[in-house]
């Protein structure tokens, strides 16, 4: 039993990356193809839940950045030095939206933006929404709202 949860935590501590690797593999194949790729990488995650951080308030509601940026340093670091290898590979980091400061709050202008801990709701999802179209717009020069065009 000691040697299966063994194999587990160095299986769980190699996930992010192979996750990486195959990441960029992929984005590799898409800009082989002749496409523009943006990759939108994930948002903050927090040790409490959102209804946890209405319940308990200050501290429960906020994580620091540094945290969050070692979490997600393997498949960050690799996006980054792909859109430098390639500038047809753009990156859009939410982070850079939900942790202004050295802190990242469940809050995005006084209101509740999570779900849970990890996911945003309907006041999150419109607010990255918004921004996510404008980053398309300004990056790959398209309207991300517009219907496709047909040939």
């Amino acid at each position: 039993m000691v040697g299966a949860d063994a194999d587990s935590r160095r299986d769980l501590a190699t996930l992010p990356q192979a996750f990486a690797s195959s990441y960029v593999a992929s984005v590799r194949a898409l800009r082989r193809a002749g496409l523009r790729v943006g990759v939108l990488l994930d948002g903050p995650a927090f040790r409490h839940t959102s209804t946890e951080c209405l319940a308990r308030g200050g501290d429960a509601c906020v994580t620091d950045r540094a945290v969050n940026d070692a979490r997600q340093a393997v498949v960050k670091a690799a996006m980054l030095a792909l859109h430098a290898e390639d500038p047809g590979v753009q990156v859009f980091d939410p982070t850079e939206i939900l942790c202004p400061t050295g802190q990242c709050s469940q809050y995005i202008d006084g209101t509740l933006a999570y779900w849970d801990d990890d996911h945003w709701n309907v006041h999150g999802s419109r607010i990255m929404a918004t921004r996510l179209v404008a980053w398309v717009r300004d990056r790959f020069g398209v309207d991300a709202l517009a219907p496709p065009s047909r040939p």
